[in-house]
C-alpha cells in the first residue's frame, strides 16, 4: 500500500502525461486540420461510391 502522499504523486504524473498527450494531439490536429480533412473526405467518397456501385450491381442483376 502506498502512503497518501505518492499516491498524489502517481496521480498527479500520469494526470500530467495524459493532459501532455492530448496538448499533443490538439496541436498535431491544428497543424494537419486541412490534409486530415482530405483524407477523411477521400476514405468517405470513396466508401460511398463503393457502396453506390455494390448496389447499382445488385440491381443489375435483378
Amino acid at each position: 500500500m502506498c502512503n497518501k502522499e505518492r499516491c498524489i504523486d502517481s496521480k498527479m504524473i500520469s494526470n500530467s502525461i495524459v493532459l501532455m498527450a492530448i496538448i499533443l494531439s490538439a496541436l498535431y490536429y491544428y497543424n494537419n486540420a486541412a490534409e486530415i480533412e482530405q483524407e477523411v473526405t477521400e476514405v468517405i467518397f470513396s466508401s460511398l461510391n463503393d457502396g453506390n456501385n455494390s448496389l447499382a450491381e445488385q440491381g443489375y442483376r435483378k
